[in-house]
């Protein structure tokens, strides 16, 4: 399906919307939990009009992450515009690797692919391993056919160790970590949030700026890429004050649209009062 014309494929899969709303219901109850913790005293109209643009958001993701597979390195230049890539071209032109981090909000998929005609960084993205050896090694391949460099996350201590290349490191940077109290506690719409510490602690260790990726859609399967810097200088910050600006952050930009969020994962599972009382 995936060689299929984009327009065409947002057509014949339409019923998956459907299908996600209406009989699966994929997660409601977790989007509608996560709703009321981030916006908490809203009328139920906000948060049917949320749900549905959550639903309506999955569908061309889940579309468009389809397509990435055969996705051309061309066309993803034109569907994701860069709109200010001189910001990172001038740490390129230094010989300074960067950190860009991101969320799961709008199409998170095609930024490594779309940015690698656009930068002077080699793009590099941690991705977890699955598995299933043959599948993992099919995603590997296809995701890194227009020269970006995957790696595990088992995988970077060595390729930090003995890479020489001037790279763009991508983090999708807002899930909350599988273990309670492996990762950096920050405000995040008003409450204690467990958040992803690799990416300041990579920065920190390395000596990377930070940047962060506004990803914003124009229409259907286009969208621009906004790139701003959170820390210019890692080694003078904290791994919480690198963490919390990202967590403000993706804040601001899921309180302009929240529809455009991803909603269904458990974000707030950890919670801080228990892990304290634990310590």
């Amino acid at each position: 399906m995936s060689v299929l014309p984009l327009n065409i494929l947002y057509f014949s899969l339409l019923p998956l919307k459907w299908l996600l709303k209406y009989v699966i219901r994929y997660r409601k109850a977790i989007v509608l939990k996560n709703l009321h913790i981030a916006f908490p005293n809203q009328n139920e109209a906000f948060y049917r009009s949320t749900l549905a643009a959550f639903y309506d958001n999955l569908y061309q993701i889940t579309v468009e992450s389809i397509k990435a597979f055969t996705l051309a390195e061309k066309q993803a230049a034109q569907q994701m515009k860069v709109l200010n890539p001189e910001l990172l071209n001038a740490y390129a032109d230094n010989g300074q690797s960067v950190i860009m981090v991101f969320g799961h909000f709008n199409n998170w998929e095609w930024t490594p692919l779309a940015c690698v005609s656009q930068i002077k960084h080699q793009i590099a993205a941690i991705y977890q391993a699955l598995k299933h050896e043959g599948f993992n090694a099919w995603i590997k391949e296809n995701r890194s056919r227009t020269g970006c460099i995957l790696m595990s996350t088992k995988e970077t201590k060595n390729f930090y160790a003995t890479n020489t290349q001037c790279i763009a490191n991508t983090f999708i940077a807002d899930q909350s970590p599988s273990k309670n109290g492996s990762g950096e506690w920050v405000d995040f719409f008003g409450r204690k949030t467990l958040f992803l510490a690799g990416p300041a602690v990579t920065a920190i260790q390395q000596n990377h700026p930070v940047v962060f990726v506004d990803i914003q859609r124009i229409k259907k399967g286009n969208y621009t890429i906004q790139l701003d810097v959170l820390c210019e200088q890692p080694q003078a910050s904290s791994v919480h004050e690198i963490t919390q600006k990202f967590a403000s952050r993706i804040e601001k930009q899921i309180r302009q649209h929240p529809g455009s969020y991803l909603w269904s994962h458990n974000r707030w599972k950890h919670h801080y009062e228990e892990k304290e009382v634990k310590a």
